[in-house]
């Protein structure tokens, strides 16, 4: 598969990612990490499906924004990392924030998959948003 390719599938799973963390279920989520994947945020690591799932199950909902999407492919296409802003306006008015994830990338037979993402807050809280 082309460089071109592999890029356009990361940045569907980025995608993917908001929309799905956004209106999807707790499964479908998970699902967007590797079996053994890793979720680092809140001093916290969540690692497999199943803690993933329990994770965004209790998570505030709310509208998640993705932008600057960096990507970088690791010969032979095989693993990658990705960089990128977001911005999440919570429904409840008071988990709002904003910062980057950082991701380790992983290509399965079944596509690109998450293997680490971590989250690096940039605010949090009602004011989060206002800069």
């Amino acid at each position: 598969m082309s460089d071109s390719a592999d890029r356009g599938q990361i940045m569907e799973l980025m995608q993917r990612y908001v929309d799905v963390t956004d209106s999807g279920t707790g499964e479908e989520w998970a699902q967007l990490f590797d079996a053994e994947g890793e979720f680092h945020a809140f001093d916290r690591v969540f690692k497999g499906h199943e803690r993933l799932e329990r994770f965004i199950g209790r998570a505030p909902k709310g509208v998640h924004a993705c932008t600057d999407v960096d990507i970088q492919i690791d010969q032979p296409g095989r693993r990658g990392r990705a960089s990128s802003h977001f911005r999440f306006e919570a429904a409840d008015g008071e988990s709002h924030s904003r910062g980057s994830y950082i991701d380790d990338l992983i290509k399965t037979d079944r596509g690109w998959l998450i293997a680490v993402r971590r989250v690096e807050f940039a605010a949090t809280g009602p004011d989060a948003l206002s800069e």
